[in-house]
């Protein structure tokens, strides 16, 4: 059997070699944690903007929920 840069699953699908499977797990790792910290800083930042303004009772239902629930209030 011929060796390559894939391997070919039982059911016909291709799969990256593990050197390429392994540089996109770094890889996804890497941006995982970056958006982890870019939710978190946005998170503090609607925080600390709510309670200046003397709304502290809206930082629960304006930072509890997803990503593209705190940009709509960014937004805002």
């Amino acid at each position: 059997m011929e060796s390559n840069e894939f391997e070919i699953d039982e059911d016909g699908v291709p799969w990256a070699s593990p050197k390429i499977q392994a540089a996109y797990e770094a890889a996804l790792g890497r941006f995982i944690v970056a958006f982890n910290r870019l939710d978190n800083l946005l998170t503090e930042v609607l925080e600390t903007v709510l309670h200046k303004n003397g709304r502290a009772d809206l930082i629960a239902p304006c930072t509890g929920g997803q990503f593209s629930l705190k940009l709509l209030v960014a937004d805002l």
